[in-house]
Formats: C-alpha cells, structure tokens, sequence
C-alpha cells in the first residue's frame, strides 16, 4: 500500500485493524480468479476505497442509528469498505450475481465481520418477498448499479423515513437528478445538493407500493 493511501485511511479515523482488513480485501479482489474490477490495483485503492471512504460524512449520523444496505454491491463497493471501516455499521449487501455474491460471503467470513450478511437476488425480489425489507434501513448506497433514476428507485423503497441514499455520480448524473426533482419527490425523496461526487437523497415520506418497478420501466419518469 502506498504512503499516500494510508495516510488518508488514517485520516478516516480507522485502527489499524480496519486499515489491515481492508488490505486483506483489497488483495482478495486482485487473487479472485474471476475479474471483479477494471481498475488496477492502485486506482482501486484511489478510486474504490478512498471514493467509499469519502460517504463517511454524509453517512455517519444516520448509519449508527440502524440499518444500513448496499445495492448491487459488486466488489463491494462501497459497502463493504464502509462496513469496515465502521464495524458497528450493520450492512447487507445485494448482490443478485451469484458469484460475486459467493465472493462477498468469503470477504465477511474471512475477515470476520459479524456485521456484513450477503443477500443474493435482486433488490425488487426481495421487497416483494420479505417482510421488514421495505423502508427497512435508515442508509441505502449504490454505485455504478444502474443509470442514476433507476438507482434511486431501487434506492429510495429500501429507506425508512428520516433516512438517506448516497448514489456516488458524476456531475452530468447529479444535474440529471436535480432537473427530476418532482420524480425524486414521488420516491419519497429530496435532493440535497451539498456535493459534487456524490447524490444525498434524503426521506421524506413513505415510497408508493409501486416502486420499484420492473424491466424498462425503472427509472423513466
């Protein structure tokens, strides 16, 4: 791990168990025989872990008081490097790959952490199919998962009233959200826009029965 990096974990006040832990996952990426990642090695530490990293303070106040859930995790990216870095944080992440979601489950179990479970199927399946899924987390994150719209609608059902989505964009993304405001408001939701990188959707009331919906349909307003 380069200096630079670790002087920025250090700044987002983890031990140095939490920093080891996120070397050890970093290296299960790179050892997976399946491609989990486009980047290489640095960039994923740049652009994977320190990006995660940096929800820290959009995230902190609503996470320590429930829930919090992953959609279309990946890699892990980036609930799995919050759960980490805040392991009093409790995670689930979606991952409906199976795959993938196998690598997650390996992730939590070799690095011990009691606070991550891997939900394997897709997120509109399992609002459907579980009782206590909707507006069940007070934290909803997803990145890279779908087009911005339709992240927030798989998003936005997940959050309890009082909670947030943290969708990490581009700024192209986040002017698309801000001109869809009345779209965001019919999720429940409000766009607070505080940050360039990153989409704070807060909850203002409870999402309609019909989101999310399904195939094409996601996400058009």
């Amino acid at each position: 791990m380069d200096e630079d990096i670790r002087e920025r974990l250090g700044q987002s006040l983890m031990d140095r168990q939490a920093i080891d832990r996120l070397s050890r996952y970093v290296s299960m990426v790179f050892e997976e025989p399946m491609n989990l990642t486009g980047f290489n090695r640095r960039e994923f530490w740049a652009k994977g872990v320190l990006d995660a990293l940096s929800l820290l303070p959009w995230a902190g106040e609503v996470a320590t008081a429930g829930r919090c859930v992953d959609v279309g995790s990946g890699s892990g990216l980036p609930g799995m490097v919050l759960a980490v870095a805040r392991p009093n944080w409790q995670w689930t992440l979606v991952e409906s790959r199976t795959r993938r979601a196998d690598f997650l489950e390996r992730v939590a179990e070799q690095l011990g952490l009691d606070n991550v479970s891997v939900e394997g199927r897709r997120v509109e399946e399992w609002l459907r199919a579980v009782p206590g899924v909707r507006q069940g987390f007070r934290l909803a994150t997803a990145r890279a998962v779908a087009p911005v719209l339709a992240a927030a609608e798989l998003t936005m059902p997940l959050v309890a009233v009082g909670g947030r989505s943290l969708l990490p964009v581009s700024g192209h993304s986040l002017a698309e959200l801000a001109g869809e405001a009345s779209f965001i408001r019919k999720l429940g939701g409000e766009l607070l826009l505080d940050d360039g990188n990153v989409a704070i959707l807060i909850k203002k009331s409870l999402t309609p029965l019909e989101f999310p919906r399904k195939g094409k349909k996601m996400g058009q307003v």
